[in-house]
């Protein structure tokens, strides 16, 4: 089969285009395997830690020190601040805190730029004055978990969710929902295995629907409040997936439920991690609704 000189044009531009996108995903590709890699080889894990950058959290809480300027940070009693970060030597020279009480205590979290692996470290609730010492040689403050998010760029925000959830899986989850006995957790915190019917657990996530309610002319939107808000706080309608529900269920359902209202359309957004209260999954949509229906 013969082509014109356009066809060909249009043939060999289409190629290198997909050459391009093939050099871009092999590189996210290798990324992703790399990270399986360091989630399921315990020595590799282990060999990481070396050259690992630390977060520190104590009760969930992590640790942020203040500087002067920085980009994406708010400003909180005219501070801004940041996430203490500190590499493995500093663990030691600084802090003296074993390298067993590293092994045990951290979690991976990701690769930050090429090559450089994150951990989070949670300090162990007994060592109290360990973790006012740090704070303390930092001139930082382990902060409030919901706090924290919202007073450093959105990059980390995401590491510290991630650590939080991780954190508090290790912590809470330890023993073997099939059998009851005690379970043992891989080098990076992404699993634990029971010592004695050797099932693998992985980390439990809950979806949860998030939903902004607006009038079918998009001029309006509707947000509830609860009691324990403070004074001026509203937030969208959010509840769990029920078993068995999809997204447009649950969005359908929780509108009924919340506001008395029916849903006549609605479009799905994005989703986001979110820690609190424990390891859910944001599934955000909007919805519309005729604002002059009948409230049930």
């Amino acid at each position: 089969m013969f082509l014109n000189a356009a066809r060909c044009e249009m043939f060999l531009s289409l190629a290198s285009c997909q050459k391009i996108l093939f050099r871009s995903n092999s590189k996210y590709v290798s990324r992703m395997k790399l990270l399986q890699e360091v989630k399921e080889n315990d020595r590799k894990c282990h060999g990481l830690l070396k050259t690992g950058q630390f977060l520190l959290f104590y009760e969930q809480k992590p640790l942020l020190k203040p500087i002067q300027s920085a980009p994406g940070c708010v400003v909180t009693k005219n501070l801004q601040w940041q996430l203490a970060v500190t590499p493995y030597e500093g663990l030691q020279s600084n802090y003296l805190i074993a390298r067993s009480l590293v092994e045990s205590s951290s979690v991976f979290l990701d690769f930050i730029g090429e090559d450089e692996p994150r951990f989070a470290l949670g300090i162990p609730t007994q060592y109290r004055e360990l973790a006012e010492s740090i704070a303390q040689k930092t001139d930082g403050q382990f902060f409030n978990q919901r706090a924290s998010i919202f007073l450093i760029p959105e990059n980390d925000a995401c590491l510290v969710s991630q650590a939080i959830s991780k954190l508090n899986w290790k912590n809470n989850f330890r023993f073997c929902p099939r059998c009851g006995c005690e379970m043992q957790r891989n080098a990076s915190g992404t699993q634990k295995r029971c010592y004695s019917c050797k099932q693998v657990h992985y980390p439990n996530i809950s979806p949860v629907a998030i939903t902004l309610v607006t009038s079918e002319t998009g001029d309006e939107c509707l947000l509830v409040r609860q009691p324990q808000f403070v004074n001026g706080m509203f937030t969208a309608i959010a509840g769990y997936i029920e078993t068995g529900e999809t997204l447009e269920d649950a969005v359908r359902r929780e509108v009924a439920e919340e506001v008395g209202m029916q849903v006549v359309g609605q479009q799905y957004l994005k989703s986001q991690h979110w820690p609190f209260p424990a390891n859910t999954l944001m599934l955000a949509s909007l919805a519309t609704v005729d604002r002059h229906q009948p409230v049930i």
